[in-house]
């Protein structure tokens, strides 16, 4: 019996040292206990990233620059909005709408267009960022992008003085759903990656000329067709 009195509080003393050891999840988020009993992440919304000035130089490959605004609408959800110039670079000449052509009514031609004009591009997106460890605007994101853009070329008299004043135009108008991340760094610099995958209405507005009369006729033809987009962007914010 006396034995089994010394041997008890020996026991005890390695059960109590068993629990102190115990290793504890410890995490890097710090967790706030509200009164009511339940825990809550540590965002801040006074200390996340609430806008975001950028461009892409992706689209600049194909003639557009843009400038890029992007602004917290909401913890996970913020809203973006884009205007940029066009610059048709013209690389691909009439290949680009063979097609189109093709549908020239009788009796009228056309001459291409080799001189690149300006004109104007629009997106508007909702980017939501699901991760609950952090806020919009940092982190892995979906969102929708709506895009308007127009493409312009136009011709010198060289080519036909019926054509001075006349324009090429192509609008793309179209929708897609995108999947990024955009990160900070120091400083307050953004960096931003996307893909995308939608469908886009190509609108041709084509000058032609009469055989007859040489009297000017403008040819309007429209095509769907799947569009991926890639984007890389960078900027600043706060």
């Amino acid at each position: 019996m006396k034995k089994v009195l010394t041997i008890l509080p020996f026991l005890n003393l390695c059960i109590f040292f068993a629990y102190s050891q115990t290793p504890v999840d410890t995490s890097s988020r710090i967790r706030v206990y509200t009164p009511n009993g339940s825990n809550n992440s540590s965002y801040n919304s006074e200390e996340s990233y609430k806008w975001a000035l950028k461009t892409d130089v992706v689209p600049m490959i194909s003639g557009e620059f843009p400038l890029i605004g992007e602004f917290k609408v909401a913890k996970r959800l913020s809203t973006e909005f884009s205007a940029g110039i066009t610059y048709d670079l013209n690389l691909l000449g009439s290949d680009l709408f063979p097609a189109e052509l093709d549908r020239m009514p009788n009796d009228y031609y056309y001459i291409d267009a080799e001189n690149s004009g300006t004109s104007t591009a629009f997106r508007l997106a909702l980017k939501f960022y699901p991760s609950k460890y952090e806020s919009a605007i940092e982190g892995w994101f979906v969102g929708l992008q709506l895009m308007n853009k127009n493409l312009v070329r136009t011709y010198i008299g060289e080519d036909n003085p019926l054509l001075a004043d006349e324009k090429f135009k192509r609008t793309r108008t179209g929708a897609a759903i995108i999947v990024g991340k955009q990160v900070v760094w120091d400083s307050n610099v953004f960096g931003e990656f996307f893909f995308g995958i939608g469908i886009v209405r190509i609108n041709y507005s084509i000058p032609a000329i009469s055989t007859i009369d040489e009297s000017i006729l403008r040819v309007n033809n429209s095509k769907v067709t799947p569009n991926i987009l890639v984007g890389y962007r960078f900027g600043f914010g706060n």
